[in-house]
């Protein structure tokens, strides 16, 4: 991909965190710091898996905890793994050695797409390591990434997807998405997986 286009999309994608910041009132949202504010304050509610605490909106999940929808995308493939495994790493082009994986795949009839894939690595590995490796990659563009409660969510692209990935013990969460509102798909599938 030109390096242009390239400077020119993250341009774009960083003026829409900034606007849309500026339009919720969430300036506390960092690029620099371990701070942050509450995703229940960003997003909404916690759904998160661990929580006791009872939300609105009770969301429709599968045997792994993925959700059947998020939105208005539908769960068209689901692997688990050595399937998902083969797909992660086909996808990432990255290895990632991995114990277990799992692969979401949803769509919105061709207007909207989204992979989540949740990668079980073998042995504990620094998020920071891994994101060498795909900055070492030339499919990858340039990574860059923001603070939500402390949590650093790291955004790159690759092939016309904007991937967000962050890393909770030894999993690290992908979510790669393309035609739909990212922050909040991003937003809801941090809630709840």
């Amino acid at each position: 991909m030109n390096k242009n286009l390239e400077k020119f999309l993250l341009l774009i994608l960083g003026v829409g965190l900034v606007v849309g910041m500026i339009l919720t009132s969430q300036v506390r949202w960092t690029t620099d710091q371990k701070e942050g504010i509450p995703l229940e304050e960003v997003f909404g509610g916690n759904n998160r898996k661990d929580s006791n605490q009872q939300t609105e909106v009770e969301v429709e999940v599968n045997e792994a905890g993925f959700p059947k929808r998020i939105i208005d995308l539908q769960l068209d493939e689901f692997l688990v793994g050595q399937e998902a495994i083969i797909e992660i790493n086909k996808d990432l082009e990255i290895d990632l050695e991995l114990l277990d994986g799992y692969a979401g795949y949803y769509s919105n009839a061709g207007r909207g797409e989204v992979k989540v894939f949740i990668s079980e690595l073998d042995s504990f590995r620094e998020i920071e390591e891994i994101n060498n490796e795909i900055k070492a990659n030339e499919q990858f563009a340039e990574t860059n990434f923001f603070m939500i409660s402390g949590e650093k969510i790291y955004f790159t692209q690759k092939e016309g997807l904007n991937y967000y990935y962050y890393q909770q013990g030894n999993k690290v969460y992908w979510i790669a998405v393309s035609g739909v509102d990212e922050m909040l798909v991003v937003g809801h599938l941090i809630n709840i997986l």
